[in-house]
């Protein structure tokens, strides 16, 4: 009984490297929410911080099985949707 207890208790390599790829990309959004933290700050922000955290969550967010998980994605992007729509519209007006 022991035997088949351990068995069903041993993590399946499937699951392993499931779980390897989800820690990658959630270092990876990270990362990413890292660089536009410091951009804000220094006020170096660019439209590349924003379209590139967009497409990071964009490129993520169906692998994504978590609810919660789903949810901080979809806040991210609404904001990095908002904060691009601002710049552009000052850039336009900047043009004008």
């Amino acid at each position: 009984i022991d035997a088949l207890l351990a068995a069903q208790e041993a993590e399946d390599p499937t699951e392993r490297a499931a779980r390897r790829r989800m820690v990658q990309r959630a270092g990876s959004i990270l990362d990413e929410l890292e660089e536009m933290r410091l951009a804000l700050l220094t006020g170096t922000l660019t439209i590349g911080h924003l379209i590139d955290i967009a497409d990071v969550v964009a490129q993520h967010r169906e692998k994504v099985m978590d609810p919660r998980m789903t949810a901080i994605l979809d806040e991210i992007d609404l904001r990095a949707q908002i904060e691009l729509a601002k710049l552009r519209k000052a850039l336009d007006q900047s043009l004008s």
